[in-house]
């Protein structure tokens, strides 16, 4: 995604998952993210921890989150 790791803030939890294994944050990032709703579109500031991990892509997985 083109971020640079100095932006990024310290990340004080792991992450667990992809196949139950610990996964250590690099740090996390606040982006600015718009959601379509018929002819609003609002936009907020969400927070994503950024891992270094071996994927056939690059990817952004989320939790549940309310606006």
């Amino acid at each position: 995604m083109g971020l640079d790791r100095q932006t990024l803030e310290l990340a004080k939890n792991s992450l667990f998952g992809f196949g139950g294994k610990k996964i250590d944050a690099l740090g996390k990032k606040a982006i600015l993210v718009s959601f379509e709703e018929g002819e609003k579109v609002p936009t907020e500031t969400i927070t994503f921890d950024v891992v270094n991990m071996d994927y056939p892509y690059t990817a952004i997985f989320g939790r549940g989150f309310t606006n």
